[in-house]
C-alpha cells in the first residue's frame, strides 16, 4: 500500500514538473516586438541585447540563450539578440567635390561603420594648411558636417591624420569621420562638410548611393 501511494505521489511530482516546463518558441528572424510577445505568451521574460550581423537584417532576432527549442521555467529570463545590421556598409558609388581646383585628391569607396560615415582620402594640397579645432563645436573636431548645404543641423567633423600641418610637398593621407547617427540618418545620400583650416574654411561635399 505504501509502495503504491509512493508511486502515485511520484507520478504526480513528475507530472507537475512536466507541466511547468516550457519550450522556448521559435523566434528566429522575427522582429523584436513579435519576439517579446511570443515569449510573454509563454510566461518567459525577454532580455534584449543588440549586436551586428552580416547575415540577419536589422531589427530581427539572431538567436536566443537558452536556444530556441530548449526548455525553461515560468518567469525565466531569455536573452534575445537583435541584429543591428551589418557593422560595415560600403557605398555602391560616390562622388566627392572640393572648393579649390588647385588641390588634388583621391578617395576610396566611403563606408559606414559603428555609426560613422568614413571617407579615406589622399590629398595633394597646393599650399600649406594647418588643421584647427572648430570652436563652435566646443573644440570638438576639425570642422563640421551636415546633410544640408545650409548646415541647419551639424555634427563635428573628425579628421585622423599624422600631423595637423598639411604639407604641399607630400601626399597627405586623411581619414574623415562623420557621426551620421547624430544627424538622424542611417544612409545619407548627400553630405556637406567644412574642414577647418587656420584662417580658411575648406568646403567639400559628397554624393553617395547604396
Amino acid at each position: 500500500m505504501i509502495k503504491k501511494v509512493f508511486l502515485v505521489f511520484l507520478c504526480l511530482v513528475i507530472s507537475a514538473c512536466s507541466n511547468s516546463s516550457i519550450i522556448i518558441p521559435d523566434i528566429s528572424l522575427v522582429d523584436e516586438s513579435t519576439a517579446k510577445t511570443l515569449l510573454a505568451q509563454k510566461t518567459l521574460i525577454p532580455n534584449v541585447q543588440y549586436e551586428f550581423s552580416d547575415t540577419v537584417n536589422e531589427g530581427l532576432v539572431i538567436k536566443s540563450i537558452p536556444e530556441i527549442g530548449a526548455t525553461a521555467k515560468p518567469d525565466d529570463k531569455i536573452v534575445i539578440y537583435i541584429s543591428k545590421g551589418r557593422k560595415k556598409i560600403t557605398t555602391l558609388d560616390s562622388t566627392m567635390t572640393g572648393n579649390d581646383s588647385r588641390d588634388d585628391y583621391e578617395f576610396y569607396a566611403p563606408y559606414i561603420e559603428d555609426g560613422y560615415f568614413v571617407i579615406e582620402t589622399e590629398f595633394k594640397f597646393h599650399k600649406k594648411y594647418e588643421l584647427s579645432y572648430f570652436e563652435k563645436n566646443g573644440g570638438k573636431g576639425f570642422g563640421r558636417a551636415s546633410i544640408s548645404d545650409t548646415f541647419d543641423k551639424v555634427v563635428p567633423l573628425i579628421i585622423e591624420t599624422e600631423d595637423k600641418i598639411l604639407d604641399p610637398s607630400k601626399l597627405e593621407k586623411m581619414t574623415i569621420k562623420i557621426p551620421v547617427n547624430d544627424l538622424d540618418v542611417k544612409k545619407p545620400t548627400n553630405l556637406y562638410f567644412e574642414l577647418n583650416f587656420e584662417g580658411k574654411k575648406y568646403k567639400m561635399s559628397i554624393i553617395a548611393s547604396w
